[in-house]
């Protein structure tokens, strides 16, 4: 397994003290076939404050995406692409996808429980400490370790909406040029684009400007929180409700129009419940800066 490749951009803050590449390149690594090291390349994000949700004039909003202002006062690091069939089977052992047979495709049919204990094992494998505590159907986020693990909802729409208050980063418009999503599903003023019908490669199309891919569409992605309505009020570092039947779904996919591409659209899903529409995207907390001499 490759160590962790961190992509710094100018817009991000480096992490100090960064744990997340600790093994060297295996064997397997070297060999031709899919890039694991573009797999688990990781894009830092500072910390920042933005309006998360939407607008009472934006189209096809719904009643939980109430506008309200979050702070996160820690930098953490995101994938910068999806997970693949790839690195899931390496890890996992198994591969469920829908779309079988394209190891640089997103993962995808698999439940929130599988997603958890895909990134204990990632950071097993990593020699990091796991972020989660996993008891049958209890899982307890260690927010001090250094594993991998699902991004936050707050932290997902943070890194997709790049410091935009627009419906999407790129504006009022998104099309399948930009993101593969459903096309022929048009939204508001967008006009109609094309539809692929299934998963492509993560990273075959333009990168976000947060310099993420598939953000957007390809697969929807699993989020830490467990699914509640948005509350109005400023809220910091915010992770969700701390139990719930349901864990919060982000992103577009393939099948769905642009409406589901938005950048505050959400939906809540039984954390069992696979689907070929949905898979997941790493993220990482870096250890704190080490103390000065006093």
């Amino acid at each position: 397994m490759p160590c962790l490749a961190v992509r710094r951009l100018p817009c991000a803050v480096a992490c100090v003290g960064l744990a997340c590449c600790l093994a060297a390149a295996t064997a397997r690594a070297q060999e031709a076939a899919p890039d694991l090291e573009a797999m688990l390349e990781m894009v830092p994000v500072a910390p920042g404050s933005f309006l998360m949700g939407s607008p009472p004039t934006e189209p096809d909003r719904r009643g939980d995406e109430t506008r309200h202002r979050v702070t996160l006062t820690r930098p953490f690091y995101i994938g910068a692409r999806e997970v693949t069939q790839y690195l899931w089977s390496e890890v996992m052992g198994y591969d469920r996808s829908y779309n079988a047979g394209c190891a640089d495709c997103p993962v995808e049919n698999v439940t929130w429980f599988e997603a958890v204990e895909f990134c204990n094992r990632l950071s097993l494998r990593l020699q990091l400490e796991p972020a989660y505590a996993i008891d049958g159907a209890e899982v307890t986020w260690r927010r001090d370790a250094a594993g991998v693990r699902l991004p936050t909802e707050a932290e997902w729409e943070y890194v997709f909406r790049a410091g935009t208050e627009s419906p999407f980063p790129t504006g009022t418009c998104l099309s399948a040029d930009q993101e593969n999503l459903n096309g022929y599903l048009p939204w508001a003023e967008c006009g109609e684009s094309m539809w692929r019908g299934q998963t492509i490669p993560v990273g075959e199309l333009p990168a976000g400007p947060s310099g993420t891919y598939d953000m957007g569409g390809n697969v929807a992605e699993w989020c830490w929180d467990v699914y509640v309505p948005h509350a109005p009020g400023p809220v910091t570092d915010p992770t969700g409700p701390a139990s719930g039947a349901d864990r919060v779904q982000r992103g577009g996919a393939f099948n769905a129009g642009m409406t589901h591409a938005r950048s505050a659209a959400r939906l809540g899903v039984a954390a069992g419940v696979r689907s070929v529409y949905r898979g997941l995207r790493l993220a990482l907390t870096p250890p704190p800066a080490p103390e000065g001499p006093k």
